[in-house]
């Protein structure tokens, strides 16, 4: 029996030819967005708008980047009384009647909730978003319901643009982990190494 070794030239990227350095780089475009690369996304926009609206959202859900139909939804209960109580500049848009209304029937009851939800299960853009009023409470009556919609269309408004906000921040953390700058310093910060040819050895 003949025990035979093959030696093999082996390369860091940086010792990689320019032309093979961009073959590699195209290879590995996908390298820094394995698994739940927009976790952190996610969570740093919805910390965002708990701060600013008072306001916990869930189910976040987004598709992209390129196709028709894009985009980022979610889908969250606001506890009416607490969103009137964190957002005071509410009244100075035009709402005043509407709010007043409002708080007229949470004297009745302290835990109205708007809910928003999604209408599509195929796409997860932000059009997807509507508001739910099939738990408004039947004793409500009709100034007071129109108060609830007028608000909700408000909510609505604001949760969508916040959606697409979201959007554009996944958006550009996907631009920056799979451009050439990033990738390489995946590839050299984790000691890759390479065959002249760019085949990872």
């Amino acid at each position: 029996m003949k025990k035979i070794i093959k030696e093999y030239e082996v390369y860091s990227f940086d010792e990689l030819t320019p032309e093979i350095q961009e073959k590699v780089i195209e290879n590995n475009y996908d390298i820094n967005i394995f698994g739940d690369w927009y976790e952190f996304v996610f969570d740093d926009y919805a910390e965002k708008i708990k701060e600013n609206y008072g306001i916990e959202i869930n189910n976040i859900n987004f598709s992209g980047f390129n196709s028709q139909g894009d985009g980022a939804s979610f889908e969250c209960n606001i506890h009416v009384k607490n969103f009137l109580e964190n957002n005071p500049d509410i009244v100075s848009s035009g709402m005043l009647e509407k709010i007043n209304t409002l708080r007229e029937y949470l004297k009745r009851d302290e835990d109205l909730y708007i809910a928003i939800k999604r209408s599509s299960h195929h796409y997860c853009h932000s059009r997807t978003m509507c508001v739910n009023y099939d738990d408004v409470l039947p004793d409500v009556s009709v100034a007071e319901y129109e108060a609830i919609k007028e608000l909700g269309a408000y909510l609505l408004n604001k949760m969508r643009d916040n959606a697409d906000d979201l959007y554009d921040e996944l958006e550009k953390t996907y631009d920056i982990y799979t451009s050439e700058k990033e990738i390489a310093e995946t590839l050299r910060n984790n000691v890759y190494e390479f065959l002249a040819d760019g085949s990872r050895f």
